[in-house]
């Protein structure tokens, strides 16, 4: 039980910076935030199609697809823009997200520059991140 309890509230965290910085590309997210970030972004939408497979809850489904949809597009645009600062993390240009159109490599080539090391201190995207034990 300590376990969700302790690892839930970085979902939080890291969900609440996600969202309020949604319109943000400047500045730096660190590897921790994003990880956990993205973590929530796939537990609602393997969430969201696991409800909508079941034929028994698909009529109750109907009425809430747009506000889904349009909770995903939001999700996904909070998502590009934290891509964005973990580039910026790692001393990146955000034109680098533009690599995953490359055919066959370019996912890969992504998810190496997504967990490649912070920069250490400052550099031109903006000061380090603060560590996670600021924000519990």
């Amino acid at each position: 039980m300590n376990f969700i309890i302790a690892y839930g509230k970085y979902i939080v965290i890291a969900m609440t910076r996600m969202y309020s910085r949604i319109l943000d590309y400047k500045g730096r997210t660190g590897r921790q935030e994003f990880r956990w970030g993205f973590a929530y972004y796939l537990g609602i939408v393997i969430s969201g199609e696991v409800y909508t497979v079941g034929a028994d809850v698909a009529p109750l489904w109907l009425g809430l697809d747009f506000i889904y949809e349009l909770f995903i597009y939001l999700t996904i645009g909070a998502l590009m823009m934290s891509i964005i600062r973990r580039l910026h993390d790692a001393d990146r240009s955000g034109w680098a997200v533009l690599v995953i159109l490359v055919p066959f490599i370019g996912f890969f080539m992504l998810l190496f520059l997504l967990v490649l090391n912070s920069a250490d201190g400052p550099n031109k995207f903006g000061p380090k991140p603060h560590h996670w034990k600021y924000y519990t």
